[in-house]
């Protein structure tokens, strides 16, 4: 436990020594720091970090919105803030002391079936909206379409909820990292989701 707590002061501290070096905007300070409490929370099974995430969703948001990814930027603030606060109420006791909602992992003929779907809603969604002329449609339907499927599995507690996130991980960090090399204030975003990536990693351990 002690091992935990400097893990996630470090990453704390990190992020924002990064965003003073970099000249990061307050909001991407407040947004990488709210976010990394949110996945701490996540793999450590606090629901009051569900609260942390619906902050870091709403800033994350506006980010998303002003550097033009925009299926992003409304997924984040219509879907994972109410969905977060949602896994607020649905995670924690009961009056009897027992957990709401327990730990548990899809069977193997539903992550088949689940694979197969994401695929398809992935490439339908990119077509459309490579027509529509979004900009990184790859990047918004891969972080859109993951992250409500992660999210809900989060509200229950599934284990499948950290390969989504961990794959929504690497793709995120291949678009903040061609943003930092633009634009160094980016880098605290970066430095987020190489802490989320590494954290999440962590909770599929766990």
């Amino acid at each position: 436990m002690k091992l935990n707590r400097i893990w996630i002061i470090a990453s704390l501290i990190l992020i924002i020594i990064l965003s003073i070096l970099t000249h990061s905007s307050i909001l991407q300070v407040i947004a990488a720091v709210t976010g990394v409490i949110y996945v701490f929370g996540c793999a450590y099974e606090n629901k009051y970090g569900q609260l942390f995430g619906v902050i870091n969703s709403i800033l994350y948001g506006y980010i998303m919105f002003s550097n033009g990814v925009y299926g992003t930027a409304i997924y984040d603030i219509i879907y994972c803030a109410p969905m977060q606060a949602y896994t607020y109420f649905t995670w924690g006791k009961d009056r009897h002391g027992n957990d709401r909602t327990e730990i548990s992992r899809l069977t193997s003929f539903e992550r088949i079936v689940l694979i197969i779907l994401l695929t398809l809603v992935i490439g339908i969604y990119c077509i459309v909206a490579t027509k529509l002329n979004v900009q990184y449609a790859l990047v918004d339907g891969i972080s859109i379409i993951l992250g409500i499927v992660g999210l809900y599995m989060t509200s229950r507690k599934k284990i499948e909820q950290w390969y989504a996130f961990i794959i929504s991980n690497i793709v995120m960090l291949a678009f903040w990292g061609i943003k930092s090399t633009q634009d160094i204030s980016n880098v605290a975003m970066l430095a987020m989701w190489v802490i989320y990536l590494v954290n999440n990693c962590y909770g599929l351990y766990s």
